[in-house]
């Protein structure tokens, strides 16, 4: 679920992030020999970049153990709400009018997210979620003022990851949930050299589409089911221009 304190932890990270890169902009002359007092954004560009990334779930395992006697017999997909390693690659092309600057650009992220979580009655079955790409085609827009640029961006991005359970009474099972969603981000551009920039983004995934998990369970109760919501990602990144 997509809660008010998520969002806000989401944007302070991002605003810290912003003015940390800002920092060290500023700190740096303008005249460096290295590097020119303004820069120019437009061309093709690839690069790396790391960081953490975010998953939250919703979800029911075995809804027929809903009505049984304690009420904590089944496992809540919260429990699978979990962060890890992001690391990938991104890749795109500006075109700057002015202090203006819009284009496109796809990244690749391989992300190792991996959590399990017990039966809270007795503990005698296991669910597990995993996390392993997140992937995204986004248009992007920024205003640039002299070595930086402040841009947004947003388009579709892809998943991929899976959920199984280990249940004695039921067996073991497991289904994908690879699927497509919006995306959307913000971030900063700083031209540390005449060819190279680093940069701080984040980058916010709506998923929401839920995967039947009926057949994991020996009654097949069509209330069974497992959604990843949402996931962010808060990401730092170098970036070569051409």
């Amino acid at each position: 679920m997509i809660t008010t304190s998520r969002i806000k932890r989401f944007i302070l990270t991002i605003v810290s992030m912003t003015l940390g890169v800002s920092a060290v902009a500023l700190a740096q002359s303008p005249a460096s020999a290295t590097a020119p007092s303004t820069s120019d954004w437009s061309g093709w560009y690839v690069g790396v970049h790391a960081g953490q990334a975010n998953a939250n779930y919703d979800g029911i395992y075995d809804s027929s153990d809903l009505d049984e006697i304690p009420a904590d017999s089944h496992i809540p997909a919260s429990l699978l709400d979990d962060s890890g390693f992001a690391g990938g690659v991104h890749g795109g092309w500006n075109h700057q009018r002015g202090s203006f600057v819009c284009g496109i650009e796809g990244d690749l992220s391989s992300v190792s997210i991996n959590k399990s979580a017990l039966e809270p009655e007795d503990g005698s079955e296991k669910s597990m979620a995993q996390t392993d790409w997140l992937v995204s085609l986004r248009a992007r827009a920024g205003v640039a003022v002299h070595r930086v640029m402040i841009f947004g961006s947003v388009g579709l991005a892809y998943v991929k990851g899976d959920y199984a359970v280990e249940d004695p009474g039921d067996g073991n099972g497991g289904v994908d949930f690879n699927q497509a969603g919006p995306v959307a981000g913000a971030g900063i551009e700083w031209a540390a050299w005449d060819k190279v920039s680093l940069r701080a983004e984040g980058l916010y995934y709506f998923f929401g589409d839920k995967v039947d998990t009926s057949r994991l369970t020996a009654d097949s109760d069509p209330g069974d089911f497992i959604e990843l919501e949402n996931a962010y990602e808060i990401r730092v990144g170098a970036t070569m221009r051409f």
